[in-house]
């Protein structure tokens, strides 16, 4: 009887001591090691046989991706010599891996720089995994298999479990029963943070927010009792002072990197810029990035299912759980939500698993949690269901174990292929095109990094893609930097919709208007012109040619975004420059903003069409229309003449932007100008 007495003494004791956590049962935390030790050695060595290029060279994907290796391979840095939504660690991550081909070709290690992406992405989840005290072995492996059977373990989840990663530390720091504990895991939340952030800028900012959302939820839980799950901390000092260690952490690594780019070279923008530009592009991929929802009815039904399923079940969960599994579940939630918004911006596949993979990890971290049988049976169908239709499943994972016990596979043979890998993917005219001047540097626009990739010329790349930069601001600093270029150097120039994918539909010249201009100031046509499957190499050229515009008067018909713009007469232009106005609801945060649709006509033949997206989002802003067919376009840069198109009515639409896509409030347009290009000399 003593006994018991003393044993309800201590459990009364430690259920009073603020943010103190039991010691985890040692078979539970083995047993998870375990799982995760193995499942990590099964997953590196399925990355390594199957990783490969992943997207066609010609895609934008895949261009990004070899020019962030060739940037450093030449001495630049992401977030100091060129900007990018992906950061320096990502980069030199991916650089390391496609060290790995002994023919230094950037183009043939791109394989083996996925793969240690893919090789980073499944050691983060390993470290993730036993971090989360409360899974048991059975636990851990069953997410294991969920969301390798879902396709979610590919070169973008790293960011995602970065992130997670920063966050789980923070939530030891919250449970840790030692004062020292918790204040290294806080500084170890801060630098993971900032670690992320250097991965991906966007996914360092979901930590943070994270981080400081927990904290504010756990502060209020002990100011407000009646909000308080029982048997929850009354500390908010501690879990305040945890939250300024870790943002703390975080912001003088921001100050430290911000003054290492700063001393290190001499072209670096300013102090800061690597944070603001950052910011800036993200701004823009909210405003002028959006796709419509791609995933099938019901698909999205079971998507909006499991996610209010999993909301709804830790938020009970939390109600009666301890406080080292509500903390837990508090910051899988928060941060889960977090990364919806990733979701909801570019819906396609890709975007929608990489905002919906911590989710469905927290999803499949419930499993053993569920407050009833009844709701673990719909838990169990919910996940059955989900296998069946997200479009990424794939048993891929599972056939290779079998495949691998059988022989099908030599690791020897692979490591062979990564490392003499040697071939060119580049078309007979386009190789001739980049064989001129081989000495100078090349400049792909809009953003085909990789042909002076492939083509071992020295990229230029003030941005790593042109169209990260189409605010008006970032196209000042964009053309600033290539004016600051030393030596001379070519640009390789895409045309849309036969040279490169017109992104989302938007020209190239409508997207980023300013550069557009440079380029036509200080470059013309390569003399002779080949036909070269769409590219243009155009040289520096002394004798600029001229846009001579006409204003145009003209009447607006039509109200919000649905406009039927008449010029008083027909005219005759090769370009359209455009000041207008588009405006979006304030709640647009919540989703992605539509383009809109600019379809011209000549009496009832449409001869022209292109979406286009807001510059700025409280401003007008000028940008320019082409109205000449892509096989044409070349001559803007040539000499002689070019083509006119005549056209006498454009009608302005929204585009659908599908389930989370917002349309425009109003579409104002201030002035039409014809543009007549005159060629050079």
């Amino acid at each position: 009887m003593a006994t018991d007495l003393r044993a309800r003494r201590a459990a009364v004791q430690q259920a009073s001591t603020p943010n103190v956590a039991t010691a985890e049962p040692s078979k539970r935390w083995r047993g998870r090691l375990i799982v995760v030790m193995v499942m990590t050695v099964y997953l590196l060595t399925w990355a390594f046989f199957t990783v490969g290029h992943g997207k066609p060279v010609w895609s934008a994907d895949s261009s990004w991706e070899m020019g962030l290796v060739a940037a450093l391979d030449q001495g630049d840095w992401a977030g100091r010599d060129t900007f990018f939504t992906y950061g320096p660690l990502y980069q030199l991550i991916s650089y390391a891996g496609a060290r790995l081909n002994v023919h230094g070709s950037v183009y043939d290690g791109n394989i083996s720089a996925h793969i240690a992406v893919v090789w980073l992405a499944i050691c983060l989840l390993g470290i993730c995994v036993l971090l989360m005290r409360p899974l048991g072995a059975f636990q851990a492996a069953f997410l294991y298999f969920g969301l390798a059977i879902t396709g979610m373990l590919g070169t973008m989840s790293v960011r995602v479990l970065a992130g997670l990663l920063a966050v789980l530390l923070f939530y030891w720091s919250l449970v840790c029963a030692k004062p020292r504990g918790q204040m290294l895991a806080a500084l170890g939340a801060g630098i993971l943070a900032f670690l992320t952030q250097l991965l991906s800028f966007e996914a360092g900012i979901y930590a943070i927010i994270t981080i400081i959302g927990v904290s504010i939820v756990c502060a209020l839980a002990s100011r407000v009792r009646w909000l308080a799950p029982s048997g929850w901390p009354n500390n908010a000092t501690t879990s305040f002072k945890l939250l300024a260690i870790a943002i703390g952490t975080y912001l003088v690594a921001n100050l430290a990197i911000s003054f290492l780019y700063e001393l290190s070279s001499d072209r670096y923008p300013g102090i800061f810029a690597y944070q603001l530009r950052s910011l800036e592009i993200l701004a823009i991929y909210s405003r002028s990035f959006g796709v419509g929802w791609v995933l099938p009815s019901p698909t999205t039904i079971l998507w909006i299912t499991l996610v209010a399923m999993t909301t709804l079940v830790i938020l009970v969960r939390i109600r009666t759980a301890a406080f080292e599994e509500g903390s837990m579940y508090l910051c899988l939630l928060i941060y889960s939500l977090a990364l919806l918004k990733s979701a909801t911006v570019r819906s396609d596949v890709a975007h929608v698993a990489f905002g919906t993979l911590p989710i469905l990890l927290t999803f499949l971290s419930l499993g053993r949690y569920p407050v009833s049988r009844r709701l673990f049976v719909t838990w169990a169908a919910v996940f059955a269901l989900f296998v069946v239709l997200w479009p990424e499943s794939t048993l891929s994972p599972v056939r290779f174990g079998l495949n691998l016990v059988q022989g099908d596979f030599s690791f020897g043979e692979r490591l062979s292929t990564l490392r003499e890998a040697n071939s060119s993917p580049l078309d007979p005219s386009l190789r001739y095109l980049v064989a001129q001047h081989p000495e100078r540097s090349l400049l792909a626009y809009p953003y085909q990094n990789y042909i002076p990739v492939v083509a071992e010329r020295t990229m230029v790349a003030p941005f790593l893609q042109s169209y990260v930069a189409s605010s008006e601001h970032l196209q000042e600093q964009y053309v600033a930097a290539l004016e600051q270029e030393p030596g001379t150097f070519d640009v390789i120039y895409s045309v849309d919709d036969v040279g490169v994918w017109a992104v989302d539909g938007v020209q190239s010249i409508a997207r980023t208007p300013l550069i557009f201009e440079y380029l036509f100031d200080n470059f013309r046509l390569a003399d002779p012109y080949p036909d070269a499957s769409g590219h243009l190499l155009l040289e520096r050229g002394t004798s600029p040619g001229e846009l001579r515009s006409e204003r145009l008067p003209f009447s607006a018909d039509g109200d919000n975004c649905e406009l039927t713009i008449q010029p008083a007469q027909p005219s005759e232009c090769s370009l359209i420059r455009l000041t207008l106005q588009i405006s979006y609801p304030v709640w647009s945060v919540f989703g992605h903003s539509t383009p809109i649709s600019l379809r011209f006509f000549s009496a009832s033949e449409m001869v022209a069409e292109t979406n286009l997206v807001a510059l700025s989002s409280s401003e007008p802003f000028e940008t320019y229309v082409s109205l000449l067919s892509p096989v044409d376009f070349h001559r803007v840069f040539g000499r002689g003449t070019v083509p006119r198109v005549q056209w006498d009515r454009l009608v302005i639409s929204a585009v659908d932007g599908g389930l989370f896509g917002f349309e425009p409030r109003s579409v104002e347009i201030s002035k039409v100008e014809c543009i007549s290009v005159l060629g050079f000399d």
